[in-house]
């Protein structure tokens, strides 16, 4: 593989094994973070500010445009893997009967066309999910397991 290329690493709305996750990505060189809405928004709950990804020269792309605009990089060379860490049931649903709903989704397809290797890890595959990000009515700030 190209050095020179990059990875997109791609985020959906799962809080399920998101630290993990984002630990592994800060670690990488050459990475950038492709956002869907859910993913964008469950970033928020468990106190990821986008700042701290840009400030280690992470690029950020969110689910911003109808056409998925940022899926254009994948045929200009850019990318050499795309890694989609966490993806919920509902992403990899979508993914198997190859529909791209958005910016995630959009990336894996397009992805497959442009023969740049994909990994998926599906973290909805245990039958009980003990999250950290239980977000209190009477305090947003306070957080607990659920």
């Amino acid at each position: 593989m190209n050095d020179t290329k990059r990875i997109a690493w791609c985020v959906t709305g799962s809080g399920h094994y998101l630290k993990e996750s984002i630990d592994i990505m800060i670690k990488l060189k050459n990475v950038d973070l492709f956002l869907s809405k859910a993913g964008e928004e469950v970033l928020k709950w468990y106190d990821y500010d986008l700042k701290d990804f840009r400030s280690k020269g992470i690029k950020i792309f969110k689910d911003t445009t109808a056409s998925g605009a940022p899926v254009s990089l994948l045929y200009e060379g850019v990318y050499k893997l795309i890694i989609i860490s966490p993806a919920t049931s509902n992403t990899v649903a979508q993914m198997a009967y190859g529909l791209s709903a958005g910016l995630v989704t959009n990336m894996f397809a397009q992805a497959g066309k442009c023969r740049i290797k994909s990994i998926v890890f599906a973290c909805d595959t245990e039958p009980t999910v003990i999250t950290l990000s239980r977000i209190h009515i009477s305090d947003p700030t306070r957080r607990t397991p659920i």
